[in-house]
């Protein structure tokens, strides 16, 4: 489908989420003096691909399901797929003159390029594959905005030097450190504990990606854990 900016305002209206600003809990993103303009500014996006003039330039019709969708789902296969998708990019940039970099194409644009690949998944035997790939229909049948998390605190980092130093040296009121990572599997699914940060957008948009940007190293595999919420 293809959301329009209503939609979306009613969407991030009414999503169980918890944002603060200045010690300040923040009901509603969509009426706060805070956030209240820049949560219209995406609904304008929405509004762009969703107007029925655009419907040949700024949508694709996806093979799965016949309906059009937003081209930041689209999986280029030609050099026309990709002219075509780059539309949309230069029509939201033209949209907000180029001042929203984590606009809902951002977080997209990585989530379906892992879907062009999804057998790099499977290199191991999991079977992580079709976990992706339902999980890029249900953005992509949505027209979801994501915002990812994918930066550890600065106590811990990828490179060996650093892990060593976490761990030895760097000491808090949280234990060893406060980085995300896995503290209990059981038949109910995973437990984490810690914390992510630069979630750009994270106050604007539907759904958080939690994962690595950095290779992780030998020892840190409770760290390798990767989520939407």
């Amino acid at each position: 489908m293809l959301a329009t900016g209503k939609q979306y305002l009613e969407r991030i209206k009414e999503r169980p989420a918890c944002v603060f600003i200045g010690g300040e809990e923040v009901g509603d993103v969509t009426t706060h003096p805070a956030f209240r303009n820049a949560a219209r500014s995406i609904a304008l996006l929405y509004d762009v691909t969703s107007d029925p003039s655009n419907v040949n330039s700024l949508t694709y019709v996806e093979e799965e399901t016949g309906e059009h969708c937003n081209p930041i789902f689209m999986r280029p296969r030609s050099r026309e797929d990709l002219t075509h998708r780059r539309r949309v990019h230069e029509a939201w940039a033209d949209t907000t003159w180029g001042l929203i970099g984590r606009s809902p194409d951002h977080v997209a644009g990585f989530v379906t390029g892992m879907a062009c690949r999804p057998e790099v998944l499977d290199a191991h035997g999991q079977g992580f594959s079709d976990n992706l790939m339902k999980y890029w229909r249900y953005i992509r049948d949505n027209d979801l905005y994501l915002s990812y998390a994918v930066v550890p605190p600065s106590s811990v980092k990828s490179a060996d030097p650093v892990i060593i130093k976490a761990r030895s040296e760097i000491k808090s009121k949280w234990g060893e450190s406060a980085g995300l990572r896995a503290i209990k599997e059981d038949d109910k699914g995973v437990t984490v504990w810690g914390f992510k940060i630069l979630a750009t957008g994270g106050p604007l948009s539907d759904e958080l990606l939690i994962g690595n940007i950095q290779p992780l190293a030998e020892g840190m595999e409770p760290y390798a854990v990767t989520f939407a919420i």
